[in-house]
């Protein structure tokens, strides 16, 4: 309960001191653009949104902004409409499927397969600041192909085989850890590829994934591991690198461009930083680097 409450609190005190963003976000499209920017939303977090939304938009201006909101209140939903221009909000449960789990972001993955259909797709978390021009991002955009940031695990593709070994040691009972190691049990765990990456930065080449082989792969490793594990947070982001793993020519990139935020880490090269949950209000970083990008719009 402490734990929850210390965490409210500085939330709090960051969309404090980061308010000056909802009068000073304007975010326009580009109908010539080559790609779509996809965020899962909710209302605790529309300061981080636009902040990530205005980095971004710095050095990269979409075609189309789609967000699935989940619940966001009225008064949210006409923040992001003036801030935005001509975003498409899509409730959330417009990107539900019966055949896969709900909730732990899986709508945003069906929404990604949705909009890539016909559009290369971006899908960036609220938690993201862009601080330089991301080039890698740029050049995968421009040659339609998929991309992931990634972990201290995942700087290259694997096989099934081998992502079964790389965290067989671990104990976490963790949803990713424990289908990880059901990989070796799934078929052809020998040819199949996993990327041990991230999903909060993501990049799905157009026409890269279809429905139905998003469903056949949840079922199967929900059979492998059980429903309630499988239906846990962390399941979508297990989809999503296996997702990008296997799209052709998918790129990895390099963490040490494209790292999450802990104290002590170098950010001299970071051009995208990512401030996940563990580590994002420790030592007052992301408030700093937030308030500079406010101050440069």
């Amino acid at each position: 309960m402490f734990f929850m409450l210390r965490k409210k609190l500085k939330k709090r005190y960051f969309n404090y001191k980061t308010s000056e963003i909802r009068k000073k976000a304007s975010i326009s499209i580009d109908p010539s653009s080559n790609f779509t920017l996809l965020t899962q939303l909710c209302d605790p977090d529309i300061n981080m949104y636009l902040l990530a939304l205005s980095s971004f938009c710095k050095h990269m201006t979409p075609k189309a902004i789609v967000v699935i909101s989940d619940n966001l209140s009225d008064e949210n939903l006409q923040i992001l409409r003036e801030h935005v221009q001509n975003i498409n909000i899509l409730p959330i449960e417009e990107s539900r499927v019966k055949e896969l789990p709900t909730g732990g972001t899986w709508e945003r993955l069906i929404g990604i397969q949705k909009q890539s259909e016909n559009s290369y797709v971006i899908q960036m978390d609220a938690d993201i600041l862009v601080l330089s021009k991301p080039d890698e991002v740029i050049d995968a955009v421009n040659r339609n192909l998929s991309f992931t940031m990634t972990s201290k695990l995942g700087f290259e593709k694997m096989s099934f085989i081998n992502a079964s070994y790389l965290v067989w040691e671990r104990t976490r009972d963790h949803v990713q850890n424990i289908a990880e190691k059901a990989f070796r049990e799934c078929k052809d765990p020998e040819n199949r590829l996993y990327i041990r990456g991230c999903s909060g930065f993501a990049g799905f080449a157009k026409g890269s994934f279809e429905l139905s082989k998003l469903i056949e792969f949840s079922h199967e490793v929900e059979g492998k591991i059980g429903k309630a594990k499988w239906h846990e947070w962390g399941s979508e982001q297990i989809s999503s690198n296996y997702i990008v793993a296997n799209s052709p020519d998918s790129i990895i990139l390099p963490y040490e461009n494209y790292p999450f935020y802990e104290p002590g880490i170098n950010e001299n090269n970071a051009k995208v930083l990512h401030f996940i949950g563990t580590h994002r209000f420790k030592k007052g970083r992301y408030i700093k680097l937030s308030k500079e990008i406010i101050k440069s719009i």
